[in-house]
This record gives structure tokens, sequence and C-alpha cells, in this order.
């Protein structure tokens, strides 16, 4: 991967996409509005009561696939440090709120919102 793309990569980008290369690459290449670091950025403000769930959901609307997919990676890195009832509910809704992005019309923002609040609710092991 080095050898096609000079810049610095995020460990956790590159794990959520490992079985990928070609995807990560491209990933990689495209000018990107909404990157990984932004979303743990904003995860951690959420998980220290920094933001809210309503206003991360209006600022990741349009990028609302990938606070998904990151949002099912994170919870999955959780759930090999801890089990709990919680998390495992996390990972579900994301699973369920992936199914309802498929509809158009839906409403984007409070899919992501009432995901984002559940998601508010983990206790967090430490990494």
């Amino acid at each position: 991967m080095k050898t096609h793309f000079h810049g610095e990569i995020d460990i956790n980008f590159a794990k959520l996409l490992s079985s990928r290369p070609l995807a990560l690459l491209t990933e990689l290449q495209e000018e990107q509005k909404f990157t990984y670091d932004i979303f743990s950025t904003g995860l951690d403000a959420l998980l220290q009561k920094e933001s809210s769930a309503m206003q991360l959901a209006l600022d990741w609307q349009n990028s609302a696939d990938k606070v998904l997919k990151w949002t099912q990676y994170w919870a999955r890195q959780q759930c090999t440090l801890q089990m709990s009832e919680t998390v495992w509910q996390l990972n579900q809704q994301a699973t369920k709120a992936t199914q309802q992005l498929r509809n158009p019309g839906v409403n984007k923002t409070l899919v992501l919102t009432a995901l984002l609040d559940k998601l508010a609710l983990v206790k967090v092991a430490l990494l």
C-alpha cells in the first residue's frame, strides 16, 4: 500500500478495510471531506459529553454510510475488549440503520441520532 500512497494511514482505518486493499487505496486516494480521523474525534467528543448525538448527526448526515460502517467497526473493537449488552445492541442498531438508509427519503439525521445516542451509552474499554 505504501508504494501507491505516500501519506499517513490511520491504523484503525487500515484495519477497517484490511480485507479490501483496493477499496482502501481508493478511499485514501480520493479527496475525503469526511475522514476516519473526523469520525474518531467526534466519537471521542460524544463519549466525553463534549458534543451531542444530534449535532454529530447533523454534521455527518451526508456521510451516513461511512458513519455506520465505522460505528460497526468500533463496536466490533469494543466487543473484543468487553462484551456488554449495550455494545451488542449498538452493533445490532447499526445493522438496522444500514437497512433503513437504503430507503429513499429516509431522514438520515434521525437514524444517525438514534444510533449515536446508543453509542453515547457505551462504557468504553481502554484501547
